[in-house]
This record gives structure tokens, sequence and C-alpha cells, in this order.
């Protein structure tokens, strides 16, 4: 069975969710959203079914995607990506959260989830943020986040004797949106 199609199962079985394409969402409408794959990084679609599979083996609900979140994550990825850096504080001192009025999120408590991989492979995410120790699993399994954003970003990091290695960055950005 397609990711795709998993996914949409996944997502028409939560009650309420937000509009079909990043930057557009109407918390109204039942419709899917998918995020924005960008070409040879892990899916963040896959990512967010991998988390949504756990929480409920965990017993919590499944994660609603959300487009503010998903642009918060994107903005975030991307700026990591540019800067080649990998960090919950960029290097202007400024986190996640400063990126929600800019995207339009009003959230209550929200947490972010990083992960640096050399390999594009969401399972491999998927069991690091479960063996943290520092937060990561909390903050996939905390059941007062309701919606998620999420985004993945290619890296060439450049090496000292010049070479390049390539490595995969997966945002995630959960809140209780208000």
């Amino acid at each position: 069975m397609p990711v795709y199609f998993l996914l949409v199962i996944l997502l028409f079985s939560v009650p309420k969710q937000t509009a079909a394409a990043p930057g557009t969402a109407d918390t109204e409408t039942n419709e899917v959203i998918l995020f924005n794959a960008p070409i040879d990084a892990p899916d963040p679609n896959e990512t967010l079914r991998l988390v949504n599979a756990e929480r409920i083996s965990q017993g919590a609900l499944p994660l609603i995607a959300d487009a503010e979140l998903g642009q918060v994550a994107a903005a975030r990825a991307a700026d990591m990506a540019a800067r080649q850096y990998y960090a919950h504080k960029n290097p202007d001192g400024k986190y996640y959260f400063n990126l929600f009025e800019k995207f339009g999120v009003t959230a209550g408590y929200s947490c972010e989830n990083l992960d640096l991989v050399f390999v594009p492979s969401q399972d491999l995410v998927i069991h690091e943020w479960m063996a943290s120790l520092r937060g990561h699993r909390a903050c996939m399994l905390d059941t007062k986040v309701k919606r998620a954003g999420y985004a993945t970003a290619k890296l060439n990091l450049k090496q000292f004797d010049g070479s390049i290695t390539t490595a995969y960055l997966v945002v995630a950005v959960h809140a209780e949106v208000l």
C-alpha cells in the first residue's frame, strides 16, 4: 500500500484537520495536508506516519498535520541547511517558536525535535527520538500536543579535506495550537 494512501487513511481518522497545502491552512476543513518533500531527502509525511504509529502504540492519540507548523519546520530546516548548523538555537540566538508569529501560529505548549542522519531513513529518526534521554521522546509522545509540522532538508557538509558528506536533517514542531 503506498505511503500516501496510508497517510490519507491515518489523517482522515482524526476528526479535525487543516487545509491541503502548507501556507493555506483553514482549520475548519477536513482536507489532508501533505508536507513538501524535497528531492533526495526523507519524506516528512512518512515521518509523521511513523510518529503517529509510535504514539498510538504508546497509547497517545495521533498528531494532526498542521500547515503553519509545517512552515515553521520548513523554515528551520532551510535555515539550518543554508547556514550549515544543527541546533535548537540558530546562530542569531533564535528558536523555532520565534517563527510562530511570522507563520500565524498561536500555541500553548510546544516542542521541537531535530535529527541529523547520514542515511535517508525515517525509521532511524524515530528510533533515535524514542531512545533520547533529553526530551525528544517526551516531545514525540506528549499528550498535550495535538498538531505537528514536519520538514526535511538535505545537507552537503564540506569536510576539512574538501570532500562532501551528505546528511539529512529532520525537523518536527509539535504544538498545542490554540
